[in-house]
């Protein structure tokens, strides 16, 4: 599995992170040595205390007591005591230091990782995407990111506490190798047993407490989206368990897991335990000297008390990283999906001549019959077209293959011979777009019509000629903070018909070429409608206009085509 986990994780790295990633590496090493060199001085502080030959005692220490030759006992134990405080003081700031490396490389980690999504996501070029999977790609930017996160900090444990193992051993074996073997014997039982024992549980942990995160922010979206009629209605109490219900699941899911973490540590403190006391019978009986004894007693015990916190923190990071094994999967699967960054050309669209629908049909990848079928239709750079038809005929379908927001099936959408889905983003330059449903920011009025623009960079004469266009200079003008009037979350504090009107706001100040309206003037009454569709006709008098709706008796003469079983039919 570790290959399979590094192989994902090198999917999810930039260049840079992998850079950082080595010189992690190098500080773990460090960390080994620290490890290995304050264990390795327990020896000289229990050999000093027995009076024995300090310099002695560990050869690759030797260099270190060499000075003492010619000191008594007391000054050899003060010193011998001194460097162990020494040695582990410089250990554990060390160890802060390292924590605070540790810390700000996996924030960083996920901050980058996080932005990396978001952007996948908003680059999406096909809407749809968001309509089936809004709660799913929450819970991914959010839980799954996390998740993500916390294995990679697991994988970091699990290779640090592995090369200090490996130090340990390397200088137990030096100082007596049956030390190192029953350290070892210790270690291997524990990971093949708990292994055995763990793996599938985990496994099967974690994709239960994917599915049921993933059920929990469906229900919390679902909740939030329609809480007017859950109110209205009296069913908070049905929402209320349904989400208890995917609450609870995941509750009693990480407390097996807890559990299953547990167990380890008491495993090997209870074998740990066993061994250290079949160690010192057999030291006792084939060592004659028992200062000796002593002193490789120490450290063993040393070795183990190190040792044994070790192999839990290895084996809990190891299975870790199997319950994170599908948020890793899945982080790696969204960051490998198609956006615009990789299938738009960006070639540059300036839009002189026509538009054209080339045999376009389309049908939704769950459906059978087609939506649109066959449709040829050529639009001029000042042509005005209304299309209407009833609902559900395809008429919004129209506007999202015009916008290249969805694909056809068959068929191709070009503009001046460029295909729109190949480059979207350089066509949507062209576009101004009012859907039925304006959503709005919870920002000011101003920040609204000049949508996703800095304050400093707003073209305020153009932000006062939308304002005008769009029939809402009264509404502001009535306004406590007028224009800078903060609109509510998703336009609360505004009537349909006004934001409404502030979405056709928003289209006319990007002053587009193509100007698409899908039942833009539903909310507005009859007076108004025609008001705002005679300015906009005034204002691009030589560009596109394409008005969708369901009233054919709205402005007589705009050509007209109708839709209906599937064609576009010229009225």
């Amino acid at each position: 599995m570790s290959l399979s986990i590094i192989s994902r994780y090198n999917n999810i790295f930039d260049k840079k992170e992998k850079k950082e990633l080595f010189f992690f590496f190098s500080l773990i090493i460090i960390t080994m040595v620290l490890e290995v060199f304050s264990i390795g001085l327990i020896i000289p502080v229990i050999m000093s205390i027995m009076n024995q030959d300090v310099s002695s005692a560990v050869p690759f220490l030797k260099p270190f007591f060499i000075i003492l030759d010619g000191y008594n006992s007391q000054e050899v134990i003060i010193f011998t005591s001194l460097m162990l405080v020494l040695a582990y003081l410089l250990k554990n700031l060390y160890l802060l230091f390292f924590l605070n490396i540790e810390g700000n490389y996996l924030s960083k980690i996920e901050k980058n990782l996080k932005t990396k999504i978001f952007h996948k996501y908003l680059s999406h070029q096909h809407y749809t995407y968001f309509k089936t999977n809004s709660s799913k790609l929450l819970s991914n930017i959010t839980m799954d990111v996390a998740i993500v996160v916390q294995a990679f900090k697991n994988f970091l444990i699990l290779m640090a506490e592995i090369t200090v193992a490996i130090g340990i051993f390397a200088l137990l074996f030096y100082v007596e190798p049956i030390m190192m073997l029953f350290n070892l014997v210790i270690i291997i039982a524990g990971l093949f047993f708990f292994n055995l024992y763990s793996k599938q549980k985990v496994k099967n942990l974690s994709f239960s407490r994917k599915k049921n995160t993933d059920d929990l922010f469906l229900t919390l979206n679902n909740c939030f989206d329609s809480i007017k009629e859950i109110n209205v209605f009296n069913k908070n109490l049905f929402f209320e368990n349904i989400f208890n219900k995917s609450n609870h699941e995941i509750y009693k899911i990480n407390k097996k897991f807890h559990i299953v973490q547990g167990l380890p540590k008491i495993f090997y403190e209870f074998i740990g335990v066993l061994l250290l006391m079949a160690l010192i019978v057999i030291m006792t009986f084939s060592l004659k000297e028992k200062d000796i004894i002593i002193a490789f007693l120490a450290l063993a015990g040393a070795s183990a008390f190190r040792l044994i916190p070790s192999a839990n923190r290895i084996l809990v990071a190891y299975q870790y990283l199997g319950f994170a094994k599908k948020s890793l999967s899945l982080i790696n699967q969204e960051l490998k999906n198609n956006s615009l960054d990789n299938i738009n050309k960006k070639q540059q669209i300036d839009f002189q001549n026509k538009i054209e629908f080339k045999n376009v049909s389309f049908k939704y990848k769950d459906r059978d019959s087609y939506i649109l079928k066959n449709v040829n239709l050529k639009i001029n750079k000042s042509d005005k077209f209304l299309i209407y038809g009833e609902t559900g005929s395809g008429k919004s379908t129209f506007i999202e293959l015009l916008l290249g927001l969805l694909k056809p099936t068959t068929g191709s959408i070009e503009v001046d011979n460029n295909d729109v889905n190949l480059n979207f983003k350089e066509w949507c330059k062209h576009i101004g777009y009012i859907p039925q449903k304006v959503t709005l920011i919870d920002g000011s009025i101003l920040s609204n019509i000049a949508f996703g623009i800095e304050e400093n960079k707003i073209d305020f004469n153009l932000v006062k000629e939308a304002i005008s266009l769009s029939e809402i200079s009264s509404l502001i003008e009535r306004l406590p903070n007028g224009i800078n009037t903060n609109v509510g979350e998703f336009g609360s504090n505004l009537s349909g018909g006004q934001i409404q009107r502030l979405g056709i706001a928003r289209a006319i100040y990007r002053n587009p070429d193509v100007l698409i309206l899908d039942e833009a003037t539903n909310a507005l009454d009859e007076e108004m409608e025609q008001k705002v569709i005679s300015n906009i006709l005034e204002k691009f008098k030589d560009k596109a206009l394409i008005i969708i709706t369901h009233n054919k008796s709205l402005l007589t003469e705009l050509n007209k085509f109708k839709i209906e079983n599937s064609k576009l039919i010229s009225i």
